[in-house]
């Protein structure tokens, strides 16, 4: 499972790496899980050919909507259900 504040990508472009220091998870992992977003026009990507090759990541519109719908139920969750806690405290915002 990948970790990452939801907010990670919210106004900026990352590049794979960086997106991989904010996550708890591995390669691969992160790489499946964009390609899902991608696919489901949540995230666009971007390849920069120079060496060494770079792939960028940034929400789309489609997504940046959808976070904000994700961070109201994650702050009613943390409001409401014992044993959830504050993503802000787990995560610290990735600049």
């Amino acid at each position: 499972m990948i970790h990452v504040k939801s907010d990670a990508l919210r106004g900026t472009e990352l590049r794979f790496n960086e997106l991989k220091r904010a996550t708890a998870g591995r390669s691969k992992t992160l790489s499946d899980v964009l390609e899902v977003l991608g696919e489901k026009d949540l995230i666009t990507r971007r390849t920069e050919e120079a060496a060494p090759i770079a792939a960028y990541c940034r929400l789309s519109e489609k997504g940046e909507t959808l976070l904000d719908h994700l961070e109201e139920v994650s702050a009613w969750a943390v409001e409401w259900m014992d044993g959830v806690d504050d993503p802000d405290d787990r995560f610290p915002r990735f600049e």
